[in-house]
């Protein structure tokens, strides 16, 4: 399977619906499947087999950048 992007876009009891970036599919997904923290609006990137939530290049040059000061 390739990786793919998602976004969760709903949470009900033990479930959420995870919506494709690019496609719009829409996958019903246990959150126990899901990285700790994954929450409504939560981006996630799917390949072999796992979760990980995903986090921009500026995300991460922006903590890089405040580390450095």
């Amino acid at each position: 399977m390739e990786p793919k992007d998602y976004i969760i876009t709903e949470i009900s009891g033990e479930y959420a619906t995870l919506t494709e970036r690019i496609s719009g599919e829409t996958l019903f997904i246990a959150l126990a499947l899901l990285p700790p923290g994954s929450d409504i609006g939560t981006k996630l990137h799917y390949e072999m087999l796992e979760y990980t939530i995903a986090v921009s290049y500026t995300h991460l040059r922006a903590h890089e950048t405040r580390s450095n000061l």
